[in-house]
């Protein structure tokens, strides 16, 4: 077969069985194409043929027709180690036979037809001819290398007389090769995933997009096909003997609103109750640190560990890009509020994100984005001998995106669905697929506000905080309280009046720990007179605007201070990763998993902070390409 173009003309080799003692020449005749024309891989052949990608030039393309086992060896010994990758075809019901007796009958039959000549009865009886048994199909696979059906039993399709034939052969070869050519392996981590060197590693394109708008893959995608993850409270159940499996609920997060919890007073009791039975037990004599910011859950923490350990016993740390921010100020005061030492301030650089650059991606698999790996560098040295206190999903237990009023407006995914542009309409519907299978057991039930508040839930913070707590395990112990699954329940059940944007927090911190300093969130700028609080409010949005306009036209290198630090992770996108973010967004097009419009619009860094933390997923899924 030729398909030519005005830009690529592409011949295609057919082969069969080629004896052992034939390699020695194929292997000269396949370096000579190679050198002189060049072979292109069955993958790349596919991508042009759906418009993704130009070949220039005269290409190849090598099959081989039939799956014979010396196939498979030809593949490991020569074309291998030339990097040259074919399309094998094969027969299923040719390649189930184990007895020499049924493998010669077969070929009689299928293969021969009526032109039983001395040649074709002597390859009956040649003891090299033998079928590609479906193991070392998974390693051809494995090695980058393609198998295709060619048919259930070799037979000619324009002599079967019946549709019901027709289907069986076609059909019914892809069936058993999709079942054969699949293993059940399972992973705690990413982190195993990656030693295992002859895994398929093939790109997922709606798992890779996925990444990259909403930091993780949905329901059980990831960045690789025949990769999936576990939806949270799921369990896998396997069918040993035909590696089959489904995955199933074993918790529900659609929790009955209690409707004796009535007031306040009754839910912050409730809630301190949990949280005061979790603090009680940790280790009063072992050593611990926290990351200390001006925000609702590390204050908590920080009250309740108050209660139960040692003031020596526990440092405390900040981070930010400047020791004036409000960030800061406010972590000082509630510290000191507290009894404790004012927090070690760790300042945030471009060393900060570099340092985690090479080994992060990997081990979260590309769902945890360099821009949230801005302390890792430091724990990696300060927690050597003591214990991090993490607030890893407290967002989780506290319903942080709960709103005073029921609001069953689009999500915040769908909107990103239904807004993405030049992105194939195919891979946009299997990430509506995935929206949708996230969503199934949701329902307008009391305890969620919104449809957000339910994905937040289920799917952002759950995996997000898994990920991140796996990858800040392995080099630091860690202690995560809000990882209760009775506090959850619990913070479920309370009605959503009486927790809405964080009301239950600060009711606790007020009349429990007698804690009533400002919250740091810009949104909300408590501060004592209207005119002061207009004035800030104005002043942060102008400050917003024309740092916007300073990191455009200075490509990062002047920004005007800003206590809220909002713009600090867009200058150093603009100042110190832009060039990352084009050689990323160019391996991505050799790829074929973006099309050069799509790389223009990735490469043209935002006035304003939207699109910037999907910048940092496109350089950090970058690493894995």
């Amino acid at each position: 077969m030729k398909y030519f173009t005005k830009k690529a003309g592409i011949s295609t080799i057919i082969l069969h069985h080629i004896d052992r003692s034939s390699f020695f020449l194929f292997e000269k005749l396949i370096r000579k194409l190679d050198d002189e024309l060049g072979f292109i891989r069955p993958n790349d052949l596919d991508l042009f043929f759906r418009g993704e990608k130009i070949i220039h030039g005269k290409k190849l393309l090598l099959t081989f027709d039939d799956g014979f086992e010396s196939n498979y060896y030809l593949a490991k010994e020569i074309l291998d180690p030339l990097d040259i990758k074919g399309l094998f075809f094969v027969n299923p019901n040719f390649s189930k036979l184990t007895k020499k007796f049924e493998q010669k009958k077969f070929m009689k039959n299928n293969f021969l037809f009526k032109d039983n000549n001395r040649n074709n009865l002597e390859n009956i009886n040649n003891p090299e001819i033998l079928p590609m048994s479906f193991s070392n199909m998974r390693k051809l696979i494995n090695s980058g290398h393609t198998i295709g059906s060619h048919t259930l039993n070799h037979k000619r399709l324009s002599k079967l007389k019946s549709n019901k034939e027709l289907f069986s052969e076609i059909v019914g070869s892809k069936r058993i090769l999709e079942n054969k050519n699949s293993e059940l392996i399972i992973f705690s981590n990413f982190e195993d995933f990656y030693k295992f060197e002859n895994i398929d590693k093939t790109i997922d394109e709606a798992g890779f997009w996925e990444i990259v708008l909403f930091g993780s893959g949905l329901w059980t995608r990831t960045l690789y096909k025949n990769v999936k993850q576990m939806p949270a409270a799921s369990k896998i159940i396997i069918e040993i003997n035909t590696n089959k499996y489904k995955i199933e609920k074993y918790w529900d997060f659609n929790i009955k609103v209690d409707e004796s919890i009535d007031s306040m007073e009754k839910a912050a009791q409730g809630l301190y109750d949990r949280l005061d039975g979790i603090f009680s037990k940790l280790d009063k004599n072992q050593k611990y640190v926290m990351g200390m910011s001006g925000g609702m859950d590390s204050r908590i923490t920080l009250a309740f560990l108050s209660k139960y350990i040692p003031k020596e016993n526990l440092e405390l740390f900040t981070y930010g890009f400047d020791e004036r921010l409000l960030e800061y100020k406010y972590a000082c005061e509630v510290v000191v509020f507290l009894g404790y030492n004012k927090p070690k301030f760790h300042k945030l650089t471009k060393d900060s994100y570099e340092k985690a650059m090479d080994y992060l991606p990997q081990i979260s698999g590309g769902q945890i984005g360099i821009n949230h790996c801005h302390i890792i560098d430091f724990l990696q040295e300060y927690t050597q001998n003591n214990i991090l206190i993490s607030t890893s999903y407290s967002e989780v237990a506290f319903s942080l995106l709960v709103d005073c009023n029921k609001n069953e407006v689009e999500s915040t995914l769908e909107k990103s669905i239904n807004g993405m542009l030049n992105i194939r309409q195919d891979i946009i519907a299997n990430i509506k697929d995935d929206l949708s299978l996230t969503m199934n057991s949701y329902y307008q039930a009391e305890q969620f506000s919104s449809k957000n508040e339910y994905i937040y839930q289920t799917e952002r913070h759950v995996k997000f905080h898994e990920y991140l707590s796996f990858c800040i395990s392995t080099f630091s112990k860690t202690k995560n309280p809000f990882h209760s699954l009775e506090l959850i329940q619990y913070v479920m059940s309370i009605p959503n009046h009486l927790k809405c944007k964080k009301n239950l927090q600060d009711y606790i911190l007020k009349n429990y720990f007698d804690i009533q300093i400002d919250n740091i969130s810009s949104s909300r700028f408590q501060w004592k007179d209207a005119g002061s609080k207009i004035y800030d409010r104005y002043n942060f949005k102008f400050l917003n605007r024309l740092n916007a306009v300073l990191r455009l036209l200075t490509k990062g290198h002047i920004q005007l201070f800003n206590k809220y630090q909002t713009e600090e992770q867009d200058r150093l996108l603009y100042r110190d990763f832009h060039k990352d973010l084009k050689k990323t967004t160019q391996k991505f097009v050799n790829h074929g998993l973006m099309n050069e419009k799509q790389k223009r619009e990735w490469d043209v860094l935002p006035l304003r902070s939207s699109g910037i933390s999907e910048r940092y997923n496109l350089i950090s899924l970058g690493k894995l390409v």
